[in-house]
């Protein structure tokens, strides 16, 4: 498997030795379903609960850049949002993990469409930090019942996945992610920080090394790495 590499490319060439040319300025595909499963951690914000700006808060002004660039329609984009953690739960005499789904905070690919782009954006972007452990594959889980409800399953429908994460899980998150590519979605994992290890996200991401992307820290989500993961899926369309 190829290092994944964050390397300065030519204008609208990409991937681990810029080897790709796109056809022509690279967008975001239509139509489109897109989901964003976002972790809600503890460690996300650790250190940092009172900063002016959280890294958490600067993850949801990173998805609001996708979102700008989107046109949304029943045939057009719509968006799904889910802000993951987890917490510990009694069950069977013994202290478990629960995965929880913001309630607050969770959108639907159909809610997308009511709520129009302004919404939208301020809905994710007022989302609040949950805390909790990490439970990655039972949240690829929820997206999995999620999508198989209203997700657009035809073909010519392209299917996106974005999942920012800095943790790492016990969990086989290879099983849902699997599910996820049989039901056509790419998925893109993005980790942030030293706790995550590239061999999970290639998991996640279903071994496509061009579709796993690694930072140090939130502050490096912007515009320039938003621009990469442009870039990176024009390959796709």
């Amino acid at each position: 498997m190829p290092p994944v590499e964050i390397c300065s490319c030519p204008k609208n060439s990409d991937g681990h030795r810029c080897e790709r040319q796109c056809k022509k300025k690279p967008t975001l595909p239509e139509p489109l379903d897109a989901m964003f499963l976002v972790d809600g951690s503890w460690s996300v914000n650790e250190g940092h609960e009172y900063d002016a700006v959280t890294p958490f808060q600067m993850a949801l002004r990173f998805l609001a850049k996708f979102v700008k660039q989107m046109n949304f329609g029943e045939e057009k984009t719509r968006v799904g949002f889910m802000q993951f953690s987890a917490e510990n739960a009694m069950g069977k005499g013994y202290e478990r993990n629960r995965t929880v789904i913001d309630p607050d905070s969770r959108i639907t690919l159909d809610q997308s469409v009511e709520f129009g782009k302004q919404k939208l954006i301020n809905k994710i972007q007022s989302s609040k930090w949950y805390g909790g452990q990490t439970e990655t594959a039972s949240a690829l889980e929820e997206v999995l019942a999620e999508v198989k409800e209203d997700a657009r399953l035809e073909k010519d429908v392209m299917k996106y996945l974005f999942v920012m994460t800095d943790g790492q899980t016990m969990q086989n998150v290879v099983p849902p992610s699997k599910a996820l590519k049989a039901l056509g979605f790419h998925i893109f994992a993005i980790g942030i920080g030293p706790k995550i290890t590239e061999s999970q996200l290639l998991e996640i991401a279903n071994g496509e090394a061009d579709h796993v992307f690694m930072i140090n820290d939130y502050r490096h989500l912007d515009k320039s790495f938003f621009k990469k993961i442009v870039n990176r899926q024009c390959k796709l369309q």
